[in-house]
């Protein structure tokens, strides 16, 4: 059986145990993580800062209108975050954030990193889940591979400065004063959805109409997306690998 975008993340947060009653930053919010984690904070809070313009849209629609009640959801960047006081939060948590934060605002990873230690409670845990760099993965099957082949197009069309992997991260976070960090692969790859796949594929169209302004080489990146789709219509698409990556703040 195909894992799921749940199945990876309650796998992730499988490590971090109970988290009732905590207070939860959502680095970036979608809607995945946000989801999952109002369900199982009781009478906790979730606060999601995100610089997307329709991300509240798009979280709503996938929480509920019951769970939104425990989000506060703020559109912006989170490296301008001054309004929120030090040693506030019981855990940070980053979905598929990472490599969104080099591809919008390269060269941000660090001040962000540094704001969330700020944020966190002494013993405040840290979680982000991402994919492996495409550079890194070795596809398992045709649907796979073929999500990595509509990746590199979208890198293409708006190019990433860095996908960190794990020990980079890692790193990065030590150097920001985070300890007990580890990290673990908790998929192989997720099933995308029929519904995803149709908003990916049109999404890289419209961008490539967007971006590309030589008629010659717009029909190129089309007719490559084209392909790409007929083929995804007998595979479907599935992501790379997931890793996910833990710290603690100590002191």
């Amino acid at each position: 059986m195909l894992a799921t975008w749940r199945d990876t993340f309650e796998i992730a947060l499988k490590e971090i145990g109970d988290i009732s009653g905590f207070t939860v930053f959502d680095a970036g919010p979608e809607g995945y993580a946000s989801r999952v984690l109002a369900q199982r904070i009781g009478d906790g809070q979730i606060i999601g800062v995100n610089m997307w313009l329709d991300f509240y849209k798009a979280v709503r629609k996938m929480v509920g209108a019951k769970l939104m009640q425990k989000l506060v959801l703020i559109y912006d960047d989170m490296k301008q975050m001054n309004y929120i006081k030090d040693c506030f939060f019981d855990l940070v948590v980053s979905y598929e954030t990472m490599v969104s934060i080099e591809r919008r605002t390269p060269g941000s990873t660090l001040p962000i990193l540094h704001q969330f230690y700020r944020i966190l409670k002494q013993n405040g845990r840290f979680l982000a889940v991402e994919n492996f760099p495409l550079n890194e993965v070795k596809p398992i099957d045709e649907a796979q591979e073929l999500q990595i082949k509509s990746l590199k197009i979208l890198n293409k069309l708006v190019p990433i400065k860095v996908h960190y992997n794990a020990p980079q991260l890692s790193k990065m976070l030590r150097q920001v004063g985070f300890e007990n960090i580890n990290w673990k692969m908790v998929s192989k790859g997720d099933r995308v959805s029929s519904n995803s796949v149709i908003r990916e594929i049109n999404g890289l169209k419209s961008l490539v109409n967007e971006i590309i302004k030589k008629q010659k080489e717009r029909e190129e990146y089309l007719n490559e997306i084209q392909e790409i789709d007929k083929q995804v219509k007998r595979t479907g698409l599935r992501t790379p690998p997931y890793y996910a990556l833990y710290a603690r703040k100590i002191s």
